[in-house]
């Protein structure tokens, strides 16, 4: 019984290393940006004491996404959950983001959806490469991929304040212009990693099959 003990506590320590918890921080703070921003949209008139928050739970989020990777490093705490964990907490914080710009009619669902695609079949090939004892970080298009995510995110916040607050007409266009162009890149890349994780997974496949 106490070596059963040791051992299930031996996993939780394993668990709870600084870099996963930065890094369940994220998955717990999206649903919360999800209510603010909600909430912010019904309000007839928009508060900056509710944007300075929204965007602070929005820098927040981002730079969890960083920090829980420099500690895992500097800490040499990088594990195998801490793998899947952090492809997983960037999914859910930033279709988030999107789901939100969506709802408001500022993102096409078509781009909506090739991003859920996306990051559904990246989830099954990471599942299946997985069952055969294999676990691996994220790709070189995952990783390109997030920086265009964020960016999309940062886009979307800002033409979302601007448009709430009534703040600068004059540059609405200069805005709304660059929100659809980085959108649409936000789906190529999506696109193209899609391909570059399929080729691990053809690859296995192939090796199965041999």
């Amino acid at each position: 019984m106490q070596i059963i003990l040791q051992y299930r506590a031996g996993i939780v320590y394993n668990f709870m290393t600084q870099a996963n918890k930065v890094t369940i921080l994220r998955i717990i703070l999206s649903p919360v940006f999800f209510i603010l921003f909600f909430v912010i949209d019904v309000c007839s008139a928009a508060t900056w004491f509710l944007f300075i928050i929204l965007w602070i739970l929005f820098i927040a989020i981002e730079l969890s996404d960083l920090f829980d990777g420099i500690l895992a490093r500097r800490r040499n705490e990088e594990s195998e959950l801490g793998k899947v964990l952090d492809p997983f907490a960037d999914s859910f914080s930033r279709l988030t983001y999107f789901i939100c710009f969506t709802g408001m009619g500022f993102m096409p669902v078509w781009i909506l959806l090739v991003l859920v695609y996306r990051d559904i079949t990246v989830s099954f090939i990471r599942l299946f490469i997985a069952k055969r004892g294999i676990m691996f970080g994220s790709r070189w298009s995952g990783k390109i991929k997030a920086w265009f995510y964020a960016c999309a995110g940062i886009t979307g916040m800002i033409y979302f304040s601007l448009r709430k607050l009534l703040m600068f007409p004059q540059i609405n266009d200069i805005v709304t212009c660059v929100k659809e162009i980085v959108f649409i890149l936000c789906a190529v890349i999506a696109v193209i990693s899609v391909i570059d994780y399929s080729s691990v997974f053809w690859q296995h496949i192939d090796k199965k099959i041999k």
